[in-house]
């Protein structure tokens, strides 16, 4: 629900890597040291949203082991796919 609060939950806005860079892990390692912090933080969930049609966010969100939570509108009124992924402090 847009404006509520949901403790433990973080939202991830926005990810890039320049395109010079991109494919070489440097993304991975950007959001697997956001989970850890986030983590760290005690928070158990961490929740993003991508454009429907951006097919390699879609893929790359999925093999970080992000998961479908459904689909709506964004701010500027474009489908998005809500994913999510819990997370656990070691």
């Amino acid at each position: 629900m847009a404006g509520s609060v949901v403790l433990g939950m973080a939202w991830l806005g926005l990810v890039l890597v320049g395109r010079e860079h991109q494919r070489q892990g440097l993304g991975r390692e950007l959001v697997r040291a956001l989970e850890l912090e986030v983590a760290r933080l005690r928070w158990t969930e961490l929740r993003l949203a991508v454009l429907t049609g951006n097919g390699a966010a879609l893929s790359f969100w999925r093999a970080l082991g992000y998961s479908e939570l459904g689909r709506r509108r964004d701010h500027a009124g474009r489908d998005v796919l809500v994913m999510s992924r819990r997370l656990r402090a070691d």
